[in-house]
């Protein structure tokens, strides 16, 4: 089975553990055509392949409604990209799929250098050999919060 991990972000990513036991992961692309392109090279057409993508909420109080809209935009994109392939996928929200992956995350305390840097440490020592940095890492986590809930 393909196993895939989405955080959604603008600057998040993809991580995928193939067949084989290998993963990969991978910042996102930077248009539409190429977060298709990379999610049909991952997940072709006919494979056993399912995505866990991080289930985004409201916005962040003082957020400007302009990059509030690109990153809705974006998140319209991903699903349907994933429904364009098709493939079976299941939102997660950051609270549950840290609990697993990254438990001991400091909280939304407004320090969020210190949170990405806690997870990047903790995939870092899950997944050693693998070039992680602060796109991938929380699709890393999510990726082992979906390999776990397999």
């Amino acid at each position: 089975m393909i196993i895939g991990g989405i955080d959604p972000g603008l600057k998040g990513g993809i991580a995928v553990q193939n067949e084989d036991g290998e993963v990969f992961a991978y910042s996102m692309p930077d248009t539409k055509a190429d977060i298709l392109a990379l999610l049909r090279e991952l997940f072709p057409a006919g494979s056993n392949a399912v995505v866990y993508c991080e289930k985004v909420g409201r916005p962040r109080p003082g957020s400007a409604s302009g990059s509030v809209a690109t990153f809705a935009n974006h998140c319209g994109h991903l699903e349907m990209a994933l429904l364009a392939i098709p493939i079976r996928h299941h939102y997660v929200s950051p609270t549950v799929w840290m609990k697993i992956s990254a438990a001991g995350a400091p909280k939304g305390d407004g320090n969020k250098t210190k949170r990405k840097n806690f997870i990047k440490t903790r995939m870092q020592e899950r997944f050693p050999g693998l070039k992680i940095t602060h796109a991938t890492s929380d699709a890393l986590g999510i990726l082992a919060y979906a390999i776990g809930d397999l």
